[in-house]
């Protein structure tokens, strides 16, 4: 099916619905002129019109009855303090396939966080001026050798390493060594928890297609104040020759545990709070806000709000183009929290 057809099926679906909202609004008003034909504890001559939207563009709020401005459909009232449990837009499944509406299970899923940067060979020397300080004051100045211990771990060197500093061992850090290198990757502030001291690092060299194998020796807990990052460094034990400021890419692979977790796509962020659309077994599809926790590059993780096995539009932009849009749909929709 074309994408001009596509759209005119779905302004069919939205014209239905405009309908079926004015004739509920001509069954209200005809149950208001019928007392008899109501409930003796239900007062509906007494429920007040709060203003008129328009189904299509429930960001329209006028005071009086009429036409939308944008598409021309019938507006429909919202009354004040109206129970709208069980409201929702119904799309049939035959709609849903006609549009191209497709959904997804909440479900438990092992989430993977991949980054990619870049890193270059070095070896670097405010670390071996660091390096030098410690094992002077070490010697002479015991009253700042442990200053100097605090600036070598916020540069990444664990407490077992620089314990065991000497001439000797201290050389690896900043002197050219036979069979070890240190690449120094960049990584943002976000990723600062993720990648830790023995995360594994693949590291490619752009001469080749090889790929080898590093380990995070520190992560620098020092943030670059422009660019909001840090320095991770990386020994690799074994590979080949490499020159100082050579430039590599480095990958990490971070396992983040099985999570409770629905694709980003499916997510609507406002700024404020995360939507996410449910599909019912009725047909019916309802906003809910949900929280959410861990990130990977394709899922996300569901603290709050959604129960393993409900489903969720898979592309809620499919429903919501816009945060005033949103907004909107908001005020008309009740958010059934969990």
């Amino acid at each position: 099916m074309n994408k001009k057809l596509k759209i005119i099926v779905a302004c069919l679906v939205m014209a239905g619905l405009a309908y079926a909202f004015d004739l509920f609004g001509l069954r209200t008003k005809m149950l208001k002129r019928s007392p008899s034909s109501a409930h003796p504890h239900v007062r509906t001559s007494e429920q007040k019109i709060e203003y008129y939207t328009c189904s299509m563009h429930p960001q329209i709020h006028m005071d009086e009855p009429g036409n939308c401005p944008i598409c021309g459909m019938t507006l429909v009232p919202v009354y004040a303090q109206e129970d709208t449990k069980g409201a929702g837009l119904v799309i049939s499944p035959y709609q849903q396939h006609l549009v191209g509406l497709a959904t997804e299970t909440a479900a438990l899923r092992q989430l993977t966080k991949k980054i990619t940067t870049t890193g270059r060979v070095a070896f670097d020397p405010e670390l071996a001026t660091a390096i030098a300080e410690y094992l002077e004051f070490s010697k002479n100045v015991p009253s700042l050798k442990e200053a100097a211990a605090i600036r070598l771990k916020t540069m990444g060197l664990t407490q077992d390493e620089i314990k065991n500093l000497n001439e000797k061992t201290a050389a690896q850090y900043y002197q050219p060594q036979e069979n070890i290198h240190w690449i120094y990757a960049t990584i943002f502030e976000n990723e600062t928890s993720l990648i830790k001291p023995g995360t594994k690092a693949l590291i490619n060299f752009p001469w080749n297609q090889e790929t080898w194998e590093g380990i995070v020796d520190g992560v620098d807990t020092r943030l670059d104040p422009q660019t909001r990052s840090a320095k991770v460094r990386i020994k690799i034990s074994e590979g080949p020759a490499l020159k100082p400021d050579t430039l590599v890419t480095v990958h990490f692979e971070i396992l983040m545990g099985e999570k409770l977790a629905i694709p980003q796509t499916s997510i609507i962020d406002t700024g404020t709070r995360r939507i996410a659309f449910v599909m019912h077994q009725d047909n019916r599809v309802t906003p809910r806000e949900i929280h959410t926790g861990l990130e990977s590059n394709d899922f996300v993780e569901i603290l709050h709000g959604l129960t393993e096995g409900e489903k969720v539009v898979s592309k809620a932009s499919f429903l919501v183009d816009s945060e005033t849009q949103l907004k909107g749909i908001m005020e008309v929709e009740s958010i059934h929290q969990h």
